[in-house]
């Protein structure tokens, strides 16, 4: 890991990142939930935003705090289910989501996130939307992939590569589609695993002053997919990959390792790429959304896994 680039080098981040330094204390984030079936309100299909702030103290350590909550709506489905939102990126100085059931990108403002694309799935030419997992900037350009595995039944057999894309945005709204089957399974080789053996992601983000991703996974496992026992193949691995995935690092104990608790979503701190804030998710027998901060270099617990108090899904954060 190369150290944070000076100030006089400038920042090469989003705009919103611009408004932190080397010596920031107090960052402001939010949240953003997926709440699955639960989404769907009378008139209109609905997700929460929860906004708060992270503070760093003397000695490095974090501490969280919420502020407020809102509730934002649509009114745009496909099946019957909508809003269920994955991810969080500020993008040209607007935060963007995306639902992962209709494929439709949204920017949020205020309790309306109003639509501005419409992924579709693989490689653009079907009649399904894309199921985006995770999001980050690079190049100008707003990356929205997939979960990287491959799409199976509920026992595990195959079905599709449709997960295996990833969409690009640019500042004009244009959309991109690529095919990323190669750098997905680099990160399973990485990792140690062969098929039927499998990575989910939802946690990933692009360091532009390293130049390299860094992809946390939510779930790996080198037995065949199953629907029932994929709730407990969490992991606490992280996976560095160069820009054209020929140079992969796996990066081992990212925190602690909870079978039933995986990561969704991923942030690095403004001018210290190096501390992650994270987000982690659990699903078995009730559900419960964790933030922690951890430092890539030292491998030390910045903020141990702090429960988030409201009890749904949240796999977005960003900073704003």
């Amino acid at each position: 890991w190369r150290s944070s680039p000076s100030e006089t080098e400038g920042y090469p981040y989003q705009e919103n990142y611009q408004k932190y330094s080397q010596r920031s204390s107090l960052y402001n984030i939010a949240i953003v939930a997926d709440m699955d079936k639960s989404s769907k309100d009378e008139n209109f299909w609905r997700s929460s935003i929860i906004y708060g702030a992270l503070e760093r103290d003397r000695m490095g350590k974090y501490s969280v705090q919420w502020t407020r909550e809102r509730i934002i709506k649509s009114q745009l489905n496909e099946g019957g289910r909508s809003m269920e939102l994955s991810d969080l990126c500020n993008f040209q100085d607007q935060l963007y989501s995306f639902d992962d059931r209709t494929g439709m990108v949204v920017i949020i403002e205020e309790d309306i996130a109003y639509p501005v694309a419409l992924l579709m799935d693989g490689d653009g030419k079907k009649d399904k939307g894309f199921k985006g997992e995770w999001c980050s900037v690079k190049d100008g350009k707003l990356y929205i992939g997939g979960m990287g595995k491959e799409w199976t039944d509920q026992q595990g057999n195959f079905v599709n590569n449709n997960p295996l894309w990833v969409k690009t945005i640019e500042s004009s709204g244009a959309v991109s589609h690529y095919d990323w089957y190669y750098n997905y399974n680099a990160m399973k080789e990485t990792a140690g695993v062969k098929s039927p053996g499998y990575i989910l992601n939802e946690a990933a983000v692009w360091i532009p002053s390293e130049k390299r991703w860094v992809f946390l996974p939510r779930r790996v496992s080198k037995e065949k997919y199953d629907a029932k026992q994929d709730e407990y193949r969490c992991s606490n691995i992280g996976i560095a990959a160069s820009d054209d995935f020929r140079v992969l690092d796996l990066v081992t104990d990212v925190g602690p390792m909870r079978s039933t608790r995986g990561f969704s979503s991923v942030k690095f701190i403004p001018w210290r790429e190096n501390e992650i804030v994270v987000l982690k998710t659990e699903e078995v027998e009730k559900t419960s959304t964790y933030i922690m901060v951890y430092d890539l270099h030292s491998k030390q617990i910045l903020m141990e896994e702090t429960l988030i108090p409201y009890d749904i899904k949240f796999e977005g954060i960003e900073f704003i």
